[in-house]
């Protein structure tokens, strides 16, 4: 399955002038791609967006090909993920300060779920703080609020 990722993204990639370094790495019926363009950021606009769409086309045509088979494909380009990590890292805590001095809930932008998942899994961390999910869809977001006694 490897070979057939590394081959379709290679063949997506083919019509742009980027070369992509493809890695792949297996573990726990998920296969971690990690790909380097040399113009890893214009991945990363729009929040991220072009790599959500790029590993949604990826898993939908290796879907296809591999019907029986139940591998999750998580993909990142330029450790666009990573930074994302450390960005909800630093969104948590100064959030966390302002909810605690304040005492007022506070409602984050809306997010994609990996995003949320991060909030929620920071804020379970952060003493004095609790989280929760609102919203429907596209402006499903993150509410951190004063934790309950």
């Amino acid at each position: 399955m490897q070979d057939f990722v590394t081959k379709t993204l290679e063949e997506m990639f083919d019509p742009w002038p980027l070369k992509p370094e493809i890695s792949i790495t297996e573990e726990d019926e998920r296969l971690f791609v990690n790909i380097k363009t040399g113009k890893d950021t214009d991945f990363h606009q729009f929040n991220g967006q072009p790599v959500v769409a790029l590993q949604y086309l990826l898993r939908l045509i290796t879907k296809k090909q591999f019907p029986e088979e139940n591998i999750q494909i998580v993909l990142d380009v330029g450790d666009f993920r990573e930074k994302q990590k450390d960005n909800i890292k630093s969104l948590v805590y100064e959030s966390a300060l302002r909810v605690k001095a304040s005492g007022a809930s506070l409602h984050l932008r809306p997010m994609s779920a990996f995003e949320r998942r991060l909030v929620h899994t920071e804020v379970a961390e952060t003493d004095g703080v609790e989280s929760e999910s609102m919203g429907v869809g596209r402006d499903r977001h993150v509410v951190i609020k004063l934790k309950s006694l």
